[in-house]
């Protein structure tokens, strides 16, 4: 009764989805799911004091908030950004700031306080990473003393 409905060139879809449980901005922006546009906070936030502290209830959206913000200061989505931000309020208004950091992440929705072994919970996902920090510590300590190293 509704296979009319379900091919690929129906009306299903042009439905957008509605992002329950859904965390990362890049899914909700590739997945044609539901986005309330908080971009025009990014200006804000980056005229504030140094710490800002979120707090809102559960399902408030603070997950992709933070994942909005991670995939627009991160310069390793700078290819992206068009892509991701098209239609969006901070596509047609970028602040100095868009792509022009280094971002990790850190998912703290992974670690149970049960066990005990918060670290290894945490590094766990990303030990990819993990194990590229430790490269580049090994090739720091190999830079002669009169280089400087910046970490942002």
């Amino acid at each position: 009764m509704f296979d009319k409905y379900l091919s690929t060139s129906g009306i299903m879809d042009a439905v957008k989805g509605i992002p329950y449980g859904v965390a990362r901005f890049e899914e909700v922006r590739n997945e044609n799911f539901y986005y309330v546009d908080k971009t025009t906070y990014l200006p804000l936030l980056e005229d504030t004091g140094k710490y800002l502290f979120l707090i809102r209830p559960r399902r408030f959206g603070k997950s992709v908030f933070v994942s909005m913000m991670q995939v627009y200061y991160d310069i390793a989505k700078a290819d992206k950004f068009d892509r991701l931000f098209g239609g969006l309020w901070i596509h047609g208004h970028p602040t100095p700031l868009k792509n022009s950091f280094q971002v990790v992440y850190f998912d703290f929705s992974l670690i149970s306080g049960r066990s005990g072994r918060v670290g290894g919970q945490l590094l766990r996902p990303r030990q990819g990473v993990h194990t590229g920090w430790r490269s580049a510590a090994a090739q720091a300590s190999s830079v002669s003393s009169g280089a400087a190293i910046k970490a942002v």
